[in-house]
């Protein structure tokens, strides 16, 4: 986390000193964003989000199941032209 912070302070700071932003304008953009996020975000509650979590694990599992027998028929199919030329 603290690259991440950072590199964007960094930016923050590259940017006011090109005078591309003012300190005004940075400072607005924080608040509203603090208030959009506290007050306009409509957050999922505890059982969605775990549903929701389970639904990705299981979605996940399920193509990477897909996946590696794909890569298994592959593999047999490869491995047998191969040897069709030995």
């Amino acid at each position: 986390m603290p690259i991440k912070t950072t590199a964007a302070s960094a930016a923050v700071v590259l940017t006011y000193q090109t005078g591309a932003i003012t300190m005004s304008k940075l400072t607005n953009y924080f608040r509203e964003t603090s208030e959009e996020m506290r007050y306009k975000v409509t957050w999922p509650s505890l059982e969605e989000l775990q549903k929701s979590a389970g639904l990705v694990l299981i979605g996940s599992l399920l193509f990477a199941a897909v996946v590696g027998l794909m890569d298994v028929i592959f593999n047999k199919g490869l491995d047998a032209f191969y040897n069709s030329f030995r």
